[in-house]
């Protein structure tokens, strides 16, 4: 099958094929290897358990948080300290046509925060703040008003795709009380 598809992948143009894997599925991993592909980065995947999310405390400085339109997340994306995993990625985002709830926090009506979440998969796809803003409660807020309102009938709720690399952000999750329940590898074959 991949043989069959590369071919029209390049007709089309693509210059490189992206997968992800669970770091658990050995055997896949050693047939993508065998097909060309590289592991590029680790992601961890995480979850909370809603009824023992707590609130921190009020942000630092003053907020709105109010919905964004989806087709108006792009600009978000300069706050990410990475480039998301392609299924998480801000094009991606925009181009979803089912509901993603997606959530601004706002400071003297300038962007510096967002959440996104698609309810059909159950994760968070994105949780960014601006640099400068960081540290101020400004995510912390963010997952408080999403939990909050949130009338899913879930009791866990996903975080997916976070690279490894960033500790700070792990970090942060944790004290949220996000906790890993997988990791996967990133791969990519270049065309």
């Amino acid at each position: 099958m991949f043989d069959f598809a590369v071919p029209k992948l390049r007709e089309r143009g693509v210059k490189k094929f992206l997968l992800e894997v669970l770091q658990v599925n050995e055997p896949a991993i050693k047939v993508y290897e065998k097909s060309g592909f590289c592991i590029t980065r680790e992601f961890d995947c995480l979850g909370l358990d809603r009824s023992t999310f707590s609130l921190d405390g009020p942000p630092k400085v003053s907020i709105e948080v109010r919905p964004v339109p989806q087709n108006q997340v792009t600009p978000f994306g300069e706050f990410a300290d990475w480039q998301p995993s392609w299924e998480n990625s801000f094009a991606a985002i925009a181009r979803i046509p089912d509901e993603v709830i997606i959530n601004g926090a706002f400071a003297d009506g300038r962007p510096i925060g967002l959440l996104a979440y698609y309810p059909l998969l159950n994760w968070i796809m994105s949780l960014v703040v601006k640099k400068e803003y960081r540290r101020k409660g400004i995510a912390t807020a963010l997952l408080s008003d999403f939990v909050a309102n949130f009338d899913g009938d879930v009791s866990q709720i996903n975080l997916v795709n976070v690279e490894r690399t960033d500790t700070a952000m792990l970090a942060f999750l944790e004290r949220m009380g996000f906790k890993l329940y997988t990791s996967q590898y990133e791969m990519a074959l270049d065309l």
